[in-house]
Parts: C-alpha cells; sequence; structure tokens
C-alpha cells in the first residue's frame, strides 16, 4: 500500500506542476497517431487497452474528428495426457482443448476545444467479437469430440449411488455490439497524455451451437447420447473502463 500512495503522490505532483507551467498545446494534431495502455494503481494491472486486451490505435483525421480501431487476436492449447501400460486397467487418456477469440472495433470520435492540455471528445465504434473452442477427449475405450466448447464431467458418490454431472466451459460465440463513448485526454508532456473513458454499449451475442461426437473403440453402437446446446444473449448499459489510460503519441 506504501508503494500504491508514494505513486499517487508522484502524479499528483506531476499534475499539479504541469498545471503551473504555460506551454503550447500538446495535443495531438493532424495525421497523428497515438496508442495507449490501461494503469490500475489499486490493484497493480497493467492491461493493453480494456477488459479484452485490445491493441488500440487512434488516427487525427481532422483536427476535430480521429479515427479509432481495436482489434485482438488470441489462440489457446492444451493437452494434458496419462499413460501407463502396467495393470490388468492400463490408462492411456489424453484430453485436449483448444481456443481462438477474436475482437475488431472501428470506430470515430469528435475532439472539443478543452484546454491546452485537456481534449474531451465523444464518439461512436462497432464492436465485432468471435470464439471457436474445441475439445477432444480420448482414452482406451472410447473417443469424444466436443465442438463449440470444452467438456468438464464430474463425478461424485454417495454411498452405492454415483452421480455424473455434465458442464461446459469456455462456450463459443459471435457478438456485433454498438458502444457510445465520452472520454478525455489530459496532455502530461508533448506525446504523453492519460485519461479516462465510459460508454453506453449495446451488444447482441449467439453462442456457437455445441455438439458431441460419442465414439466407442470397441467397434459396438454408441447408446450415449449428449444434446446439442445454442442460444443467444443481448445487453445494454453503461461501462466505465477500469483503470487509467496512459497513452503515447507518434
Amino acid at each position: 500500500m506504501n508503494v500504491i500512495k508514494s505513486l499517487y503522490i508522484i502524479i499528483f505532483a506531476f499534475f499539479s506542476v504541469t498545471f503551473c507551467i504555460a506551454q503550447d498545446s500538446l495535443k495531438f494534431t493532424k495525421k497523428m497517431l497515438t496508442t495507449e495502455l490501461n494503469v490500475n494503481l489499486l490493484q497493480g494491472q497493467l492491461n493493453l487497452n480494456n477488459a479484452i486486451n485490445q491493441i488500440k490505435f487512434r488516427y487525427k483525421y481532422t483536427e476535430q474528428i480521429a479515427l479509432r480501431i481495436a482489434f485482438s487476436f488470441n489462440t489457446y492449447k492444451n493437452e494434458f495426457s496419462q499413460h501407463t501400460s502396467y495393470g490388468i486397467n492400463p490408462i492411456d487418456n489424453i484430453n485436449t482443448k483448444k481456443r481462438t477469440t477474436l475482437s475488431l472495433n472501428l470506430g470515430a470520435e469528435r475532439h472539443l476545444a478543452g484546454t491546452k492540455r485537456l481534449s474531451p471528445y465523444f464518439g461512436a465504434e462497432i464492436a465485432f467479437g468471435l470464439k471457436r473452442s474445441s475439445n477432444i477427449i480420448e482414452n482406451t475405450t472410447s473417443k469424444t469430440t466436443v465442438d463449440g466448447a470444452w467438456q468438464n464431467i464430474e463425478y461424485s458418490a454417495s454411498g452405492y449411488q454415483s452421480n455424473l454431472s455434465m458442464s461446459y466451459e469456455e462456450p463459443g460465440y459471435t457478438s456485433i455490439g454498438l458502444n457510445f463513448i465520452a472520454g478525455f485526454d489530459f496532455y502530461l508532456a508533448k506525446h504523453i497524455y492519460c485519461g479516462y473513458e465510459l460508454m453506453y454499449s449495446f451488444r447482441y451475442q449467439k453462442n456457437a451451437p455445441i455438439s458431441t461426437d460419442y465414439v466407442p473403440k470397441d467397434g459396438s453402437t454408441s447408446v450415449t447420447t449428449y444434446p446439442d446446446v445454442k442460444g443467444s444473449q443481448f445487453e445494454m448499459g453503461p461501462q466505465l473502463i477500469n483503470g487509467i489510460r496512459i497513452g503515447f503519441v507518434f
């Protein structure tokens, strides 16, 4: 906590000094490019841009209009295996999980007059999202292929009765949204600024269908059936991007 308090004191002192120094406008102008990070001092977090870690750029198209783009692309693969050939019940299990996510936000913002250092703005952006997940579970008796999510099976026993429960993790989806934005940039120096941003969002998400294919290895006909799972959701409301935006002008 002492470190966090010290950082706040340094930031406050820096703001106080910069307010007292008279300089020409430090704000980024036409044909300049910015990028930024999000810093949360209270939680000790540093993110690329927002909750989904997008890389963000803004381009000053005119003195008042800036174009903005934010994007991310992530892939993940985890393969867990167990193998032993000893005993009367040999083990040969492989559980492979894959996930790919893609997001893209496109928009524009209008900057108001403000002051030499302060640049308030408002704008809007369209947000696209895509996520795909898959899971392959293979053992000595069967192979289960799950498309659209990761399968999680838990066994529990009570006396002579055993129970099996199944759930899905990391479900895939396709989403589209519209964000109305308001925020400000405060320029600490010629090419460095900090700021805050809030938005009102509309978002529709269609969940990817989850299908499960179970194939026994002994050649028998499968008696295990899994229902296909699908759905959608819509949400709207205000959002406050957590943390202080620290930006750089190129």
